[in-house]
């Protein structure tokens, strides 16, 4: 009984749950992924990079078809993840790091605020940075290099609170190779520092860590699927008279607010770093963008987490102290809805079917294929989506089912796989419902060793029995 009463009274206990959670997220991960359940291309066209690096073509991305990917942004970070991909390449890999990231700035979070709040106090704020719906969109949603600078960000955070200033040093330089995003949050650390009346070793780091990645965004982000270079560029004075979709953009800004119940926030001076994030929903990012674009919002978990300890610890066991709890708890299981949307696998209706279609791609030829099939075919130096509008070796394609195209015959419509059709230099290899898989002839010359009259004399199942013979190359 007395060993019982130990480990419920244990931190043990606490960690060993915070782990868990960790597991919990690396199983959604694992089933999304065997059931095509990425809707969105992000994921593929971020690995594609990696893969070519460890392949000796430095983050080479296919998808921009620049000499790296620098040119899309400035995300340095990504070379966090090589060692452990180059051991594992495989997409889940990548989220196991991201989620380990989360794990462990979880257990230091809670040790941070276990010795300025009490185990009450850090157990809600350790709640709060674990089930927050962006770190949820992170941690299973789209994968995103930039996703564990939400860590990066915490740890700096406390770091600056204990006024440990070489790992404060660390986490802006960490902040910094993190991606131009991160630069108006850099720059208010600086304005933070000013306001807490810090030596200038505090406040002029983030100010030229700020500037210095605004300007290398400005001059060296040259291109990419936008029209515009970067994210920064948006924010002009005429675009305060142009706003559009307001509600839209408000409620955003109400659900990554509403575990700390909205106002709560701003009865803290770190409530500044939430500017740089608020500004960019409101004037810059597009209303449809703000849920697949949650990654450059992920330094939000953490600053509300800091927000809470520096309200506690300022507010002592009184009525005010009673509220921040109270409130925090209620706005925790209001906002356990949204996190638990992302834990949902919703696997793709078409898994079975999928499966079957990618046995057919046999080596590492150029490929275009949809997001849901992305993550399983990346891992190649030439890797498109069908925006690209690639002539491609392979193509895997789940046919639309809102197109205007969608009652027309194949190759008699205006939609990719039209387009690859009309240029009868490719044989439908695989059809079931809306997914096709198309080869090119020359392709299939090369690994069928026959000549393309011969292929194309050949039927559909044929062809599948001679692929199927074909030892697959990586």
């Amino acid at each position: 009984m007395n060993l019982m009463k130990k480990v419920l009274k244990s931190n043990y206990l606490i960690y060993l749950t915070i782990i868990l959670v960790g597991l919990f997220w690396f199983w959604v991960t694992y089933q999304q992924y065997y059931q095509f359940a990425f809707r969105v291309g992000d994921s593929a066209v971020a690995e594609n990079a990696l893969w070519n690096t460890i392949h000796g073509d430095w983050f080479y991305q296919s998808f921009l078809n620049t000499p790296n990917n620098f040119r899309e942004h400035l995300g340095f970070v990504q070379i966090w993840y090589l060692p452990f991909y180059y051991i594992i390449p495989h997409t889940l890999t990548l989220f196991a790091i991201i989620q380990a990231n989360f794990v462990i700035a979880g257990i230091l979070l809670y040790r941070f605020a276990f010795f300025r709040i009490g185990k009450f106090g850090a157990i809600i704020v350790t709640s709060l940075f674990l089930f927050h719906p962006l770190t949820a969109s992170q941690v299973v949603g789209p994968m995103h290099v930039v996703a564990i600078g939400g860590p990066f960000f915490l740890l700096m955070l406390m770091a600056y609170m204990k006024k440990h200033y070489k790992y404060y040093i660390v986490g802006i330089l960490l902040l910094v190779f993190l991606s131009e995003f991160a630069a108006p949050t850099i720059f208010m650390m600086g304005i933070l520092a000013l306001w807490d009346k810090r030596n200038w070793r505090w406040f002029i780091p983030p100010f030229i860590g700020g500037i210095a990645l605004y300007m290398a965004a400005k001059y060296y982000i040259t291109i990419g699927f936008s029209k515009h270079n970067n994210l920064l560029s948006h924010f002009k004075p005429e675009a305060i008279k142009h706003i559009y979709k307001l509600p839209k953009r408000v409620e955003f800004v109400g659900n990554f607010l509403k575990p700390v119940m909205y106002v709560l926030p701003f009865f803290s001076k770190y409530a500044i770093l939430l500017l740089p994030s608020i500004i960019l929903v409101i004037f810059i990012v597009v209303p449809g963008r703000l849920k697949g674009g949650a990654h450059i919002f992920i330094f939000i978990p953490a600053i509300l987490s800091i927000i809470f300890i520096d309200l506690a610890m300022r507010w002592k066991f009184n009525w005010k102290k009673k509220i921040l709890y109270g409130m925090t708890i209620v706005g925790i299981v209001l906002s356990l809805h949204s996190w638990w949307k992302w834990m949902e696998i919703d696997g793709s209706v078409y898994a079975s079917t999928l499966d079957k279609a990618i046995v057919y791609v046999r080596d590492g030829g150029s490929l275009t294929s949809d997001p849901q099939t992305g993550p399983h075919l990346a891992r190649r130096r030439e890797f498109y989506l069908p925006a690209n509008k690639k002539y491609s070796d392979y193509a895997v394609l789940k046919l639309s089912k809102n197109s205007k195209d969608k009652n027309k015959k194949l190759g008699e419509g205006n939609r990719y796989v039209d387009y690859l059709i009309k240029t009868n230099e490719y044989r439908e290899v695989f059809r079931d419902g809306r997914i096709i898989v198309l080869i090119k002839k020359g392709k299939l010359s090369q690994l069928l060793d026959e000549n393309i009259l011969s292929i194309e004399q050949l039927s559909q199942k044929e062809l599948q029995q001679k692929l199927l013979e074909v030892p697959n190359i990586e």
